[in-house]
């Protein structure tokens, strides 16, 4: 049976996070201009579209559709809405309708569970984006948010806090410190899934130390303003009992040490062999130079030095790693046992890609956890200058 018009509509609007094309944006807004009669087809059209006449009225003559399932997806209006990336224009705004919604009594805590797993899909989530593949912010994601926390959305979202981890900006962060992030906040996810979902408190540590191993100076300072504990361990098993200032350390993120270490966390002196790996991570040639007879050693206890480096961010630090000797198709442990050149393409690093690939780095290892090559990574990340490079190396 073909998928109603309406529905089609509403899942190429709307981000899903399994598969989120910005063609299907585009497609979405060509069905409006050559059907504007399908954006008034239901309330969950007329919020994806921010239609806020339309939506005054239905609202007005039944307030009961602001909580009213439906779509493809089952959602309620205000999910369609915050998770819709089309929209604006002449007598569109996603606040006003959010408004009408919420006044009307939408639950400000709606979401779902993607892939049922523990963590929340919220409207909070939708209006920030973010994510793993980099999906767009709603075009007034503060102003959404704003106002779905004044309506009472518990501010500890950690679907929120991981999907805009990956970008520098802190906008998200000051928003929701501002309404009591990191206090306890009897929220009705937190009703729902228990222990499963984790603490405000360890949401805001696994921030600071996601920070700090990703090289995010300002992040920090944010959160050490206000009050996470620098020595705090977080949830998130990759980085096992590892702290911030630990984790600093480990990817030669000087700066962040420092700030951590001024803010009172716990430092642990290296020795010879941790020095040379931190220095090497740093970029600092001088110090490699002065530590090189530690290579051996260093070589042993971090036998996948390069791809810390190509996740450093620095092309000094792959070039130093490099002459230490490292292994250029070295993987991780855990938990995905990528390369270098994935992490490169993780993380839209083209100059270290090029380098690597000019450096004889393997373009065909495949990842253990996606079956991945870091061209496939790249098209997922949507990294397209690290995608032409391992394009033309793959060729």
């Amino acid at each position: 049976m073909p998928e109603p018009d309406a529905d089609q509509l509403l899942r190429l609007a709307c981000l899903n996070y399994t598969d989120d094309r910005p063609e299907f944006r585009a497609q979405a807004n060509a069905m409006i201009v050559d059907r504007p009669e399908l954006a008034k087809s239901s309330i969950h059209t007329i919020a994806a579209v921010g239609d806020v006449t339309a939506a005054h009225d239905l609202l007005a003559r039944d307030p009961s559709q602001a909580n009213a399932i439906g779509g493809p997806n089952g959602w309620p209006p205000l999910l369609y809405l915050v998770y819709s990336r089309i929209g604006g224009g002449s007598g569109r705004s996603a606040v006003e309708v959010a408004r009408l919604l919420l006044a009307a009594g939408a639950d400000p805590e709606a979401g779902f569970l993607w892939e049922d797993l523990p963590s929340p899909f919220t409207a909070l989530t939708g209006a920030f984006g973010g994510g793993e593949q980099g999906q767009p912010p709603h075009h007034q994601a503060q102003e959404l948010a704003r106002l779905i926390l004044q309506a009472g959305a518990d501010p500890n979202d950690n679907q929120a806090l991981y999907n805009r981890m990956f970008e520098p900006a802190d906008d998200h962060l000051e928003l929701l410190f501002e309404f009591g992030l990191g206090t306890d906040i009897e929220g009705a996810w937190r009703k729902k899934l228990g222990d499963a979902y984790p603490s405000p408190t360890a949401m805001v540590q696994e921030q600071l130390r996601w920070a700090a191993a990703h090289n995010m100076p300002d992040r920090v300072r944010l959160l050490l303003e206000h009050g996470v504990d620098p020595d705090g361990l977080g949830y998130h098993p990759v980085y096992r009992n590892r702290t911030a200032h630990q984790l600093a350390t480990a990817a030669g993120n000087r700066e962040i040490a420092q700030l951590l270490a001024d803010g009172g966390a716990t430092v642990t002196p290296l020795d010879d062999p941790d020095r040379l790996i931190e220095a090497c991570l740093a970029g600092d040639g001088d110090a490699v130079d002065e530590l090189q007879s530690f290579a051996p050693q260093a070589l042993r206890r971090a036998p996948d030095l390069m791809v810390r480096a190509a996740y450093s961010g620095r092309l000094e630090a792959v070039r130093l790693a490099v002459q230490l000797g490292a292994d250029i198709d070295a993987t991780t442990s855990r938990p995905h046992k990528e390369t270098a050149l994935h992490a490169a393409a993780q993380d839209g690093h083209a100059e270290i890609a090029q380098f690597l690939v000019d450096s004889g780095a393997d373009t065909t290892i495949r990842d253990r956890s996606f079956d991945g090559t870091p061209l496939g990574w790249a098209q997922h990340c949507g990294h397209a200058d690290v995608e032409a490079v391992l394009q033309v190396a793959s060729s």
